[in-house]
């Protein structure tokens, strides 16, 4: 069940993107601004900023940057693991982020599966572009709205997924 998130191979969604994503890959592709954006937790606040609806606390974006502070496994695998620096329109080499995000999303366009989108709005990655375009791709998708939130919707809705989680069990378990 994806919601907001990049379920279609990347070659076809990046251009849906709009140009923050681009400025932001641009700025992320930059070593030099990278680890600048890295070092104090900036990129990490600034992300989780623009990417709810509800205002975050100081407690609430503590939990996220402090296990990215430092030179740590967490900040290095950020940098140069899975991390959004890693994301564009093409592959670099076999099994990198973009690879194994264009094998889900050729998965679930031939899968027999049910496959039920959450959206939100005004959404973030999954605009109304997003949802049309996946509506052609993806035969055996339903959309549900889950009320307001862009990018990161457990921060913003996360009793509208559990309910919308646990309807999408109950229905497959129903239809056997």
């Amino acid at each position: 069940m994806p919601f907001e998130g990049f379920f279609l191979p990347l070659d076809v969604l990046w251009p849906l993107l709009g140009w923050k994503s681009g400025l932001f890959k641009r700025l992320l592709s930059s070593d030099f601004f990278a680890r600048r954006l890295m070092a104090k937790g900036a990129m990490a606040t600034t992300f989780l900023r623009d990417g709810v609806v509800r205002p975050l606390g100081a407690d609430d974006l503590s939990r996220y940057v402090e296990p990215l502070l430092g030179d740590g496994h967490l900040w290095r695998l950020w940098i140069d693991g899975v991390g959004p620096r890693q994301l564009g329109p093409r592959s670099r080499r076999a099994g990198d982020t973009v690879d194994l995000l264009n094998a889900g999303a050729r998965w679930l366009s031939t899968s027999t599966t049910p496959v039920r989108l959450l959206t939100a709005t005004p959404g973030l990655v999954v605009t109304p572009k997003v949802v049309a375009l996946a509506r052609q791709l993806l035969p055996r998708l339903e959309v549900r709205e889950v009320g307001a939130g862009k990018h990161f919707l457990p921060e913003d809705v996360p009793d509208a997924i559990a309910r919308e989680l646990v309807d999408f069990v109950t229905t497959l378990r129903a239809k056997g």
